[in-house]
């Protein structure tokens, strides 16, 4: 993912130093590292959401039936990994409209052709659904054995499927509050609210495309706020919320000035550690309503890592546990360095040769 978040904050900004060096942070920086070993649909569904946006707004070269389709394709996978992310791919392809310059056919031609893609994995989905539950639009969660899981009447007192209507706590909670904060679990994306804010200031050429990708951001926000599980439960940060930090990240250029970029380099090396935590640590549970500290903090000096390999070693050679977790999180950080660093000297060989042509 990281690839096509580089692209399209090249797309965006062309300072390649801060495209680079955010692109390492969107995956090293962000709850997407601690999911990246975690076998939870959030972090696939929204590689593929991120692949319908890029291919239909950052690729805009290539108009043709083909890029359609295969969007398309990318959002029915992401549907039938993840339903939720239907809210933001809707987002995505209500931005293909221009009411200033509306082309009605041009317009249902993209729609068509984007129908065509995703309709073959979301067959194969209420196919599955059908041998599964002699229904094919019933799903798991309609099916579940209420000896085992007493949750669908919870969920029916709840809204439709435990979805019902943006709830205010919430909203606080999956943004500020330690539980599942968003910008409590990843200060990095303070950044991403500054920069909409500089665009605003400055009048910036992409300032539609900022107000959009804000949007993408909200509408998952308020989805989510509108769930009964908004937590995610057994979770590290706002799990939830996953399908719209990419978006985030393509703000944080915007923000990063001369005065500001010591605070965005000690923010960052904060948002680095904290993810570090939940990478190694692994998810908390439900009851923890201050994991930070009273799971990933204090776990830092004890207890069990989430990486078998950091396990292993604690018990072979009777390493102080805190000693395991600072080898690995110095690892971590020298292997973004290396990245970065190669990355540069690929880049700087590539101008060297453009100015011999």
């Amino acid at each position: 993912m990281a690839v096509f978040i580089y692209k399209s904050l090249v797309y965006f900004n062309k300072n390649n130093k801060y495209n680079i060096l955010i692109s390492l942070l969107s995956i090293f920086g962000t709850i997407l590292f601690s999911y990246s070993i975690i076998f939870h649909a959030n972090l696939v569904s929204t590689l593929f959401v991120f692949l319908t946006y890029y291919l239909i707004h950052i690729n805009d070269d290539n108009d043709t039936p083909k890029k359609y389709i295969l969007a398309g394709l990318f959002s029915g996978i992401s549907i039938i990994i993840n339903y939720s992310t239907l809210p933001i791919l809707l987002m995505i392809y209500i931005y293909l409209i221009d009411l200033k310059n509306i082309q009605v056919k041009k317009l249902f031609k993209k729609i068509i052709f984007s129908f065509i893609g995703a309709l073959l994995p979301i067959l194969i989905l209420l196919f599955y659904h059908y041998l599964a539950f002699g229904n094919p639009f019933s799903t798991s969660y309609s099916n579940l054995d209420p000896n085992i899981i007493n949750d669908l009447q919870y969920q029916q007192q709840n809204g439709i499927n435990g979805i019902s209507y943006p709830k205010f706590s919430n909203i606080i909670q999956l943004l500020f509050l330690p539980y599942r904060g968003l910008f409590f679990y990843m200060p990095l994306l303070l950044f991403s609210i500054l920069g909409f804010i500089t665009g605003i200031k400055q009048k910036n050429r992409n300032l539609k495309k900022m107000v959009y990708l804000l949007l993408l951001f909200f509408v998952t926000l308020l989805y989510n706020a509108s769930y009964v599980y908004w937590s995610g439960d057994w979770s590290f940060g706002p799990r939830h919320l996953i399908p719209s930090i990419p978006f985030l990240i393509l703000l944080i250029p915007f923000a990063i000035t001369n005065k500001n970029k010591i605070i965005f380099y000690l923010v960052s090396g904060l948002s680095l550690i904290i993810n570090w935590l939940g990478t190694v640590i692994g998810i908390s549970p439900t009851a923890e309503k201050n994991p930070l500290f009273t799971n990933y903090f204090s776990t830092l000096f004890n207890g069990k890592a989430n990486i078998r390999m950091l396990t292993y070693a604690q018990k072979l050679w009777n390493i102080n546990p805190l000693l395991i977790r600072l080898i690995s999180f110095f690892t971590v950080s020298i292997i973004v360095l290396l990245i970065y660093k190669y990355i540069k000297i690929i880049e700087l060989n590539m101008n060297k040769h453009e100015k011999k042509e």
